[in-house]
C-alpha cells in the first residue's frame, strides 16, 4: 500500500488499521506494525484513537478535524530519515503515556 488516505475521522480509518488500533491499550502494542501499515504515519492514526479514548476534543472544545490537522502538522515535521526521533517515536510516547494513565495507581 503506497498511498494511504489520511482519515477525516476515526470512522474513516481503514479496517485493517482500525483492527490494529483495537490493541492500542496494551503494553505490547506493535508500533512498528502500525508504522508499516500507515506508510510511516502512525502518529495521526494512533493519536486520533488515544485522544478519543481520553475525550480530548470535548475537553478542549475542538473538533476531531482540528485534532487530526494538528497531529498531521506534527507528523509532517518529523524527519523520516532520523532512525529514532521520527513520527513513530512521536506515536510511541503518547501510547506509553496513555497506557500508564489508565493504571489505577496513576489515575
Amino acid at each position: 500500500m503506497s498511498q494511504l488516505a489520511i482519515p477525516v475521522t476515526l470512522n474513516d480509518i481503514p479496517p485493517a488499521i482500525a483492527e490494529m488500533l483495537d490493541d492500542e491499550d496494551q503494553w505490547d502494542f506493535n508500533i512498528l506494525e502500525l508504522e508499516a501499515a500507515t506508510c510511516m504515519r502512525p502518529l495521526t492514526y494512533l493519536g486520533l484513537k488515544i485522544f478519543a479514548r481520553f475525550s480530548v476534543c470535548e475537553f478542549l472544545s475542538c473538533s476531531e478535524a482540528t485534532l487530526r490537522c494538528w497531529l498531521q502538522v506534527i507528523e509532517a515535521n518529523y524527519h523520516a530519515s532520523n532512525s529514532y526521533h521520527n513520527s513513530t517515536h512521536a506515536a510511541d510516547v503518547p501510547h506509553a503515556t496513555a497506557y500508564f494513565l489508565r493504571k489505577e495507581k496513576v489515575k
